[in-house]
């Protein structure tokens, strides 16, 4: 089934993106990615040969004082 063509896209709360692609992405172990620091909130989308394999929304806790 592997490798595939991978693709990650961060859309940031501010209207930012950020993107991440590998062309022969074998689907084994973990993948790290590093989301750039202040971001916030922020969506990410993961698309495997270009189908969305994954989405998630990342919303920072807001701290009671």
């Amino acid at each position: 089934c592997s490798p595939y063509e991978a693709q990650i896209k961060i859309i940031a709360e501010d209207g930012g993106t950020y993107a991440w692609k590998e062309a022969d992405f074998a689907a084994e172990g973990r993948l790290v990615i590093s989301i750039p620091e202040g971001c916030g909130a922020y969506r990410l989308e993961l698309r495997l040969d270009g189908d969305l394999a994954y989405v998630g929304k990342y919303t920072p806790r807001q701290q009671v004082l």
